[in-house]
């Protein structure tokens, strides 16, 4: 987001026998931008993949997508831009047989600050009922003191862990989504008693690729892994 460059578009229109007219001198890096990687899995209980069906989905925040954008999946909200690369379908069923990554949510702000805080603005409304997922613990990660400093290491999870606090959805949230949905005008949906191990009000690991003008990953280390705080639901 930083570049403007679709790179897997351009890695398929070169596969097809297209010519690169993209040149180097073109490529110009504007901002900050943060992608998290959201899994089905339980990051307290050591990051354990998680199983369900996916009831109520929401991934997407802002009103409308923004003007220009070059994918239906990016918007501009009140902090900067985001982009959610997902798998999930309402109805979906998350099963044990395939990598637990569902989504990637990125987002791009003028500096790192202001876009950490779009990222977390973007995960506090992110929603995905009837699954586990690790949204909680990314947030937790992105509003960490240290993370926001850019004090980050191999030992950082490790350490933060024992300070992180969980919390589960209860029966309240969940007649909640189910009214929401309903309010929505939804009659695809399965119903909320097939929700067997829960909602969850967050997802557990958060993988963090950073790039900026101002600090590129190449430029010291390999990209950082961590997550973030605070959930609420809509």
């Amino acid at each position: 987001m930083v570049t403007g460059v679709d790179l897997v578009e351009w890695q398929v229109r070169i596969a097809a026998g297209e010519e690169l007219t993209v040149r180097q001198d073109d490529v110009v890096l504007t901002g900050h931008s943060v992608e998290a990687r959201v899994y089905a899995e339980v990051p307290e209980r050591n990051f354990l993949p998680s199983t369900g069906r996916v009831l109520v989905l929401d991934e997407i925040p802002g009103p409308a997508q923004r003007p220009g954008a070059p994918a239906r999946n990016e918007v501009e909200t009140t902090r900067g831009r985001v982009r959610v690369d997902s798998a999930l379908l309402d109805g979906l069923e998350i099963s044990s047989s395939y990598d637990p990554m569902i989504s990637k949510v990125i987002a791009w702000g003028r500096d790192r600050t202001a876009a950490l805080d779009t990222l977390d603005e973007a995960l506090a409304g992110y929603t995905a009922l009837g699954i586990d997922t690790n949204v909680e613990y990314l947030r937790l990660l992105i509003n960490d003191a240290d993370v926001r400093a850019g004090r980050l290491d191999t030992g950082l999870i490790e350490r933060k862990m024992p300070e992180f606090s969980f919390r589960r959805v209860d029966d309240f949230e969940l007649v909640a989504g189910a009214v929401y949905a309903l309010a929505m005008g939804s009659t695809t949906r399965p119903p909320l008693t097939d929700c067997g191990g829960g909602g969850r009000a967050g997802v557990s690991a958060l993988r963090l690729h950073e790039s900026s003008v101002w600090e590129h990953p190449a430029a010291a280390s390999p990209p950082c892994m961590f997550t973030a705080a605070q959930p609420r639901l809509k």
